[in-house]
Parts: C-alpha cells; structure tokens; sequence
C-alpha cells in the first residue's frame, strides 16, 4: 500500500510542474501587458478664476498662470491652486465664465511637462464668448525640450491685447494639437492665430478666427500657419471660419537634409474663407505680399498633399489683390491638390484670381485633381479641376451669396441665396453627412458646393441644423460664438520658435531676400 501511495505522491508532484509553468508564464504575460497597457492614467483637474492670470502666491485664488505652472511640475507649486486627482498625464484646467485678463501686461502661457513624456493637457471653457482670455496667449511643448506633449483647447474665446500684441495667439510644437469651438479674435493686430510647427497631428475643428490686419511685407501672418521642417505633419482643418486676415491657411513643408522625407499630409473640409484680402498688388514683392486664402508651398526636397473639401472661398472687398488658392514652389519639391465640391468666388476682378502658381526655378511638380463639384467664378482654374461636373467663369457667383452671418452651427457662415449655380452642383463626398453647421448633406437631388447646405424645404438655409450661437453682420462680423483624433507620438524634434513668427525659419529667410 504503501508503495501504491508514494508512487501516487511522486505522479502528482510531476504533473505540478508542467502547471507551474503554465502560472509562471501566465503572470509573466500579465506583468507584460500592465506595463504595455497600464491601468487609467493618472489626472488632476484645477477650476481657476476669474480675473488676472498673473501670479499672486497666497491670495487663496487659483490664477491661470499658476494652475499651468502646476500642471507643468505635476504638484502643487502654488498652494492657492488645489487640484482634484492626482498629477499624472491627462490633467485639465477649467476655465470659468468671465473674463481673465492680462493684467496690463501681454502673457504667454507656456504649457507643458516637466516630468511626464507623452503628457497631454486639456483647457476647457464654458463656451465661445463665455469663457475669454483678454491679451493672454499660449505657447507649448517644445518650447522647453519636450516635443511629445499633447495639448487640447476648446469652448472659449481668445481676445488680442492691441497695447500688447504678441503676434501669435496659440503657438505649439509638440506630438498633437487640437482645437476645438475656440474663437480667436485678432483684434486689428498684424499677427497669427494658430501656428503648429513641427507637429505630428494637427486637427482644428468648428473654430472662428478673424480680425487680423493686412499684411506689412514680412512673415507669415495668418489664420492658420502650419510649419513642417524636417518632421512631418497630418493635419485635418474642418468647420472653421477664418475672416479679415492677411492669408486663411498657410503652410511650409521643409526638407533641410534634402532627401525629400518630409510629407505634410492635409485635408482641408467645410471651412468658410471670407475676406482674406491685401492691398498690394502682385507684381510687387509677390513672395512676401501674396495674400492667398490658402497657401500650399513646399521648400527643400518635401512632399506636401492637401485636399480641400466643401470649402467656400470668397473675397467681399473689391480691388484687393486675393487668390483663393496660390501655390509657390522650388527645389524639386512636389505639391499635390486634389479639390472637390469647392466654391471659388474670388475671381472677381482685375486683381484677384481663383488660383495662382509659381514654380521658382523650374525643377518643382504640381499636380491637381478634380473629384467633381468645383464651382468657379473665373477660368484659372479651368485647366486643373477638369471634371466633367466642374463649373467655371460662373462671373455671377459671388453675387448668389449671403454676408457671413449666423446661420446656426458653431462658427458663422455665408449662406447659398437661391438660383446659386453651387445648389445641387456638388459630388457625393466618402465620410461626409454634413456642412459646416451640422446640417445633413444633401438636402437637394446632390450635395451643394461649397461649405453651407441649402436647406431645400424652406428656402431660406437658415434654420434646420445642430443649434449654437453665431456671430452678426458681414465682413468680419465681430463677436462671439456660442473627439480628438489618435496621437502619434514622436520625441527628439529640432527647430524652435520664436515669440515674432518665423524668424528660425529657412522659408522666411528666403521670402526677405527675395
């Protein structure tokens, strides 16, 4: 028996180490997947004040700069800030109703982290025109070393110090940038309101920026400026307005090693351009003084690929020197448009054009594809967007559209009167539903061209959409208003920017010289 029993022990204990094992393995894998996959990420949130943004240790209220001063160290620098949660990689400041000023100084605001990589930061307000920062800016992430930082802004309203002007409203080069239902009012200054530099994902969404100054004969002032040099960029820019600026979109993709690595990937939707305008004229210093609604220019050995969508591109001030779409070119580089369902009604005169291009030295490639839909008020671009369905030296356009106004949705748009030959003209768009009001594409037997739907049952396209408050009046229609996509982060970018523009910039360099 008793054999019998030990024999029995000893089957046992074999067949415990194969089980051991399989344990063993088994926590291994697990270990692997918490540090692969680790639990939440820890998040603090702090609710600051109104009033200053300035520093004032030990009044007991939380101020602007010293909630993005904690955030930056992860803790508590400053005692009059208490955040809920702990500090970690997903922190958020809250921004109330009311007004913070500047205190009668210009602020830069320089968010980023310390002590966490891949951090990402979210300030959130109350709403556009409820929430304003008066004369304070942003600037992030690479400023101080840290290129994978990840920075949201959305629901507030954005407000330039004329006695201040610090030339760019949010200025960010980082891993990924997201704006969303923020107004950026420019306050009659020369000066940017977006500028993204270096910076893996870009997505600007449902945005209001307008009100900048003409252009003076340097830099790139804009609405929106996108710089690659170097690194490469994805960018989406959809449901925006940008009115009274110098140019809507700029962007400059560079390639300083010359091996032609650097691809600037961006799709264009349902954006609204209204008086983009300069009063000089182009045969004056043109690479400085172009004032393109959207500029695409590649320099030094890069790809850039844009795609605009549904756009409306109109200019409401006669004998300014405009073009809705310019292309500027040099050094084998290698430009790609592909249009659709975009209304064209800037070419209205002697000194505007649909569309420009210049290849500086010969050596660069343009290519542009039509998709159908194109509406245009002139024939320059009637040799590129060849679509069958494509429509040009429509001299009536622009007399077919409303003034930008508030028609619903979250930023200001400019509405389709009827008999507009944009009604119905369009293609179906692959992943679109909407215009830039929210309101459901189509409403007719086709998609209508350009960024605002006709609503077809009233007649009037002013009702019907997804609710929001807009803005009044034409031209620039001062006032306010009232998701991200995936991040990929990158480490180790170079390049810096300064509080003036483009001064580290090889692009501008070459425009001055010129």
């Amino acid at each position: 028996m008793s054999r019998i029993k030990n024999k029995n022990i000893y089957s046992n204990r074999i067949s415990l180490v194969p089980l051991a094992k399989e344990v063993w393995f088994a926590l291994f894998l697990l270990a692997i997947v918490f540090v692969m996959h680790p639990g939440k990420a820890s998040a603090a949130t702090i609710n600051v004040a109104t009033g200053s943004a300035h520093t004032n240790s030990g009044d007991s209220i939380c101020q602007l700069e010293e909630a993005v001063e904690n955030i930056n160290d992860g803790a508590r620098t400053y005692t009059d800030c208490v955040e809920s949660g702990s500090y970690g990689t997903n922190d958020t400041i809250n921004l109330p109703a009311g007004t913070i000023n500047n205190d009668g100084s210009g602020i830069y605001l320089n968010i980023h982290s310390e002590v966490n990589p891949y951090s990402s930061v979210s300030i959130i307000g109350q709403g556009k025109g409820v929430s304003i920062l008066d004369g304070i800016n942003f600037t992030g992430s690479g400023f101080n070393g840290n290129y994978d930082d990840i920075l949201t802004l959305s629901d507030f309203t954005m407000r330039a110090d004329q006695d201040n002007p610090l030339y760019t409203n949010i200025m960010f080069q980082g891993s990924s940038l997201t704006i969303e239902r923020v107004e950026i009012d420019g306050n009659n200054i020369d000066s940017t309101g977006v500028r993204a530099e270096n910076t893996d994902n870009v997505v600007i969404r449902d945005s209001y920026i307008h009100n900048f100054t003409d252009l003076d004969g340097s830099g790139m002032d804009s609405g929106i400026l996108i710089v690659s040099m170097n690194y490469s960029s994805d960018v989406i820019i959809e449901g925006n307005t940008i009115s009274q600026a110098p140019r809507g979109i700029a962007t400059e993709s560079y390639d300083g090693s010359s091996l032609g690595n650097v691809v600037l990937d961006m799709d264009v939707r349902n954006n609204t351009f209204v008086n983009i305008n300069d009063d000089q004229p182009w045969d004056v210093h043109i690479h400085q003084l172009n004032s393109a609604m959207m500029i695409a220019a590649a320099f030094g050995g890069a790809h850039l690929n844009y795609t605009t969508t549904n756009n409306t591109f109109v200019n409401a001030e006669s004998g300014t020197y405009t073009t809705a779409i310019f292309e500027y070119i040099n050094n084998d580089n290698e430009i790609n448009h592909t249009s659709q369902n975009d209304l064209y009604a800037v070419g209205n005169d002697s000194g505007s054009a649909n569309y420009r291009s210049i290849d500086e030295d010969g050596s660069g490639v343009f290519s542009t594809t039509s998709l159908g839909g194109n509406v245009s008020s002139d024939n320059t671009y009637s040799g590129l967007l060849d679509d069958s369905s494509d429509q040009h030296g429509l001299s009536s356009l622009a007399s077919f559209l409303g003034v930008l106004s508030d028609n619903g949705g979250e930023v200001p748009t400019i509405e389709l009167l009827d008999g507009s030959p944009a009604i119905d003209a369009g293609t179906s768009v692959l992943g679109m539903s909407t215009d830039a009001r929210g309101v459901s594409r189509p409403q007719g037997i086709a998609f209508d061209s350009g960024a605002y739907e006709k609503i077809a049952s009233n007649g009037s396209g002013g009702d019907g959409n997804n609710g929001g408050s807009g803005n009044n009046g034409s031209n620039d229609g001062n006032g306010s208003n009232g998701a991200n996509d995936s991040n990929r982060p990158v480490s180790n970018k170079g390049g810096s920017l300064g509080e003036t523009g483009l001064s580290s910039s090889l692009f501008l360099q070459h425009l001055v010289s010129t």
